[in-house]
């Protein structure tokens, strides 16, 4: 089960998403452009061992602070955007918590390369090109990572909207969870990212923990007081650094709530002040904090003058913040192991597993199982099918062949001899080993023999795919994702070709994370970046 939590809505609750990453395809055919194979294994059956750890974890109610015991977790977490003011405020907290700060982060274009020292620590910075892999190589050598985000726009690409959907992509598709503080994007296009992922998260504008509560209660006596104060005029003033141009997140936030309680408030009436002797003079900043802090004031006044609410918060530096998403950090970290301890699904991939054993304890199977390796060449090589032009689809002649179109099913119950294509990781099998359990997850647990593969078949590239031949399907199961069950044997009347492999074809290729409709646009279509 994934999860995204958002704050401050309903304080730090949990929702109980349904799970589609990659989607379940109920196609029976696919078209699938072959070329020279790299290299192709063909395995004998053979008995094995192997061992699958089963972990979960129950809804998420509230943030607690942490125990003494969690100040030492050294838990490694990797601060993107370390080099900006609240990323060096962020490793501060977290050396000062016990966490383990890994030396590498994701930043600019035109700071990559560089070496930054943070708390004593060097910090080497990587800008957006080659990040997927750079974050692969990352959780395979501190496998309980988790991502910190506070990575400002490129000055290559200032999309802010942009930015912050494509990080929460490419950390939703390596598998890694993340704490990323925001205010920008596309909020629910941001959620579904994760919710469809397999990767916890939190989401939060305000990362002040203090301040989410606050916002949280306004929130709850907005619901359950609507209309409780009908006629009164509001005024709202906000005092933040003067770099800050647009208006407070949180400010916004509270506003909402007035208008629910029915006040008649509009946005362009905030009365914002950026002059530092204003802020000074006027507010009460102390000097020191003019280029960091948050002031906000609220005044209510009753339509006869005679009855007045006020409500401030005045927040100098950015310490509440980094201690709090340090604080967001170990909690994510706790609800991981938690999940780890008692997950349905894990428990009935298990129990695919240990059905395997059974049977070929009880039956050992014959026959073969190949894997091979696909590759179009991006030059020309003599008698192989190489790697697209730009415009070699747009020209071909060549007719499609033959295909049928499946309103219903499932592509492991075609019974004809179709390729069977799904959308994988690029490093085979995913998370099936792991916490995974989605299109490509599943059909490991069901064909056990696909596991084999992840020993020796390394990641995939643009231009690759894997071909498997001949593996025997040995469960029955339902569901999916968080909701998937073993249900019993399956027996496998597939035919065997003339080696002994057993009539089914199984292509994985590498799926571009969240493309929408970006997936139509050339480059990616052809994947010749």
């Amino acid at each position: 089960m994934a999860s995204v939590l958002r704050v401050p809505a309903k304080i730090f609750q949990q929702d109980n998403p349904t799970l589609f990453s990659g989607g379940r395809r109920q196609n029976s055919a696919a078209l699938f452009s072959g070329g020279a194979g790299r290299s192709c294994s063909v395995f004998g059956r053979r008995k094995l061992a192997t061992r699958i750890s089963s972990m979960s974890t129950p809804p998420i109610q509230h943030l607690e602070k942490p125990s003494a015991s969690s100040q030492h977790l050294g838990l490694p977490i990797m601060v993107n955007g370390c080099n900006g003011k609240m990323g060096r405020d962020v490793i501060q907290a977290a050396v000062s918590a016990g966490l383990h700060p890994v030396p590498v982060s994701f930043s600019r274009a035109e700071e990559s390369g560089q070496t930054v020292e943070v708390c004593g620590k060097e910090i080497k910075l990587h800008g957006p090109s080659g990040r997927e892999n750079i974050l692969a190589s990352i959780v395979d050598e501190y496998p309980n990572l988790i991502v910190v985000d506070y990575t400002v726009p490129d000055a290559v690409n200032e999309n802010e909207d942009l930015r912050i959907q494509d990080n929460a992509e490419l950390y939703c598709k390596v598998g890694v969870p993340f704490v990323m503080g925001t205010t920008g994007g596309d909020r629910e296009r941001l959620y579904k990212t994760v919710k469809d992922s397999n990767v916890y998260a939190v989401i939060s504008p305000q990362m002040g923990k203090q301040v989410v509560a606050f916002l949280a209660a306004m929130e709850i006596m907005a619901e359950q007081f609507p209309g409780a104060f009908s006629g009164y005029s509001l005024q709202v003033m906000e005092s933040h650094q003067a770099s800050k141009l647009d208006i407070s997140g949180t400010a916004k936030a509270i506003i909402s709530c007035f208008q629910k309680l029915g006040v008649s408030f509009e946005l362009d009436q905030i009365q914002q002040i950026r002059d530092p002797k204003q802020q000074v003079e006027m507010v009460g900043v102390p000097e020191e904090y003019l280029n960091g802090h948050a002031f906000h004031m609220y005044h209510l006044t009753s339509p006869d003058q005679t009855v007045s609410f006020e409500f401030q918060h005045n927040v100098c530096g950015r310490s509440i913040y980094a201690e709090g998403t340090v604080d967001a950090t170990i909690f994510l970290a706790k609800k991981l192991c938690l999940y780890e301890t008692n997950d349905e699904k894990m428990e009935n991939k298990i129990k695919c597993i240990i059905h395997y054993f059974e049977r070929i304890y009880s039956h050992m199977p014959t026959g073969l199982v190949s894997f091979e390796r696909k590759v179009l060449p991006l030059e020309d090589v003599a008698l192989c099918v190489t790697y697209p032009e730009a415009d070699f689809w747009s020209k071909s002649a060549t007719p499609l062949c033959h295909f049928e179109v499946h309103r219903s099913g499932l592509i492991e119950d075609q019974s004809k001899e179709a390729l069977n294509v799904f959308f994988a990781n690029r490093y085979l099998g995913g998370g099936a080993l792991r916490r995974g359990c989605v299109q490509e997850e599943i059909r490991f647990m069901i064909n056990p023999e696909l596991i084999a593969g992840m020993l020796f078949l390394p990641s995939m590239a643009d231009n690759e795919a894997i071909k498997v031949v001949g593996p025997e399907r040995f469960s029955n199961y339902t569901g999916y994702a968080s909701s998937f069950r073993f249900a019993g044997d399956y027996v496998d009347k597939r035919d065997v070709d003339f080696i002994g492999r057993r009539k089914k074809k199984i292509i994985a290729i590498d799926a571009l994370c969240g493309m929408r409709m970006r997936q139509y646009r050339l480059e990616h279509l052809l994947r010749f970046e």
